[in-house]
């Protein structure tokens, strides 16, 4: 139904189809994610292909949804070691800064790369749009963005949120590879470590 009140609305030439089509992909989204947990999978499992397997597709349906280019680029000078978990939150971070960039951004273009460096991870989510107004290093920032923070910050890593090499804006991630986190620290022996 909604479908075919965007097309007339586009017929119409009304502004107000572009609300509609953002209902619509909310509206997928929120199937796609409700589909996802009532089959109790990862968007990033093993038997789905993993995490590059996910964004490819994450990255293609928002080509198809939204109408705005999303590229995703992998460059790994080692194999991708990462836990499921880890994996995720990677994912969430990528779905998050491209949800971002198609309702606030009115970018054309979107490219998504990860890349693997002297163990650690590299991910970037760059666009074309119209890019934001640096907060305040005190701001505490949207929900989203604490999320994301709080997801990098899970994968012992950080986020920076800046300028894009091409106007826009550009979200940046990079964390250790699962594999060269160090082992746990032993407690010496003693009255806490036993």
């Amino acid at each position: 139904m909604l479908r075919g009140v965007a097309a007339q609305l586009k017929k119409e030439g009304s502004a107000a189809r572009l609300d509609v089509e953002e209902v619509i992909g909310l509206v997928n989204n929120a199937i796609e994610s409700t589909r996802s947990l009532a089959r109790g999978l990862s968007p990033v499992s093993g038997e789905r292909g993993g995490l590059t397997a996910a964004l490819q597709t994450l990255a293609a349906r928002a080509s198809e949804r939204y109408g705005v280019r999303v590229e995703y680029n992998a460059n790994f000078d080692e194999p991708l070691r990462l836990s499921e978990t880890s994996a995720t939150h990677v994912y969430r971070i990528v779905q998050e800064a491209l949800t971002n960039v198609i309702r606030h951004s009115r970018a054309t273009d979107v490219t998504i790369s990860l890349e693997t460096v002297s163990g650690e991870l590299h991910l970037r989510v760059e666009d074309n749009g119209r890019g934001f107004e640096q907060p305040a290093p005190d701001s505490p920032g949207g929900l989203g963005l604490k999320i994301m923070r709080y997801r990098a910050q899970m994968l012992g890593g950080d986020l920076i949120l800046e300028s894009g090499t091409h106007g826009g804006a550009s979200v940046r991630c990079s964390c250790p590879l699962d594999g060269m986190r160090g082992p746990p620290q032993m407690l010496p022996p003693g009255p806490l470590g036993g």
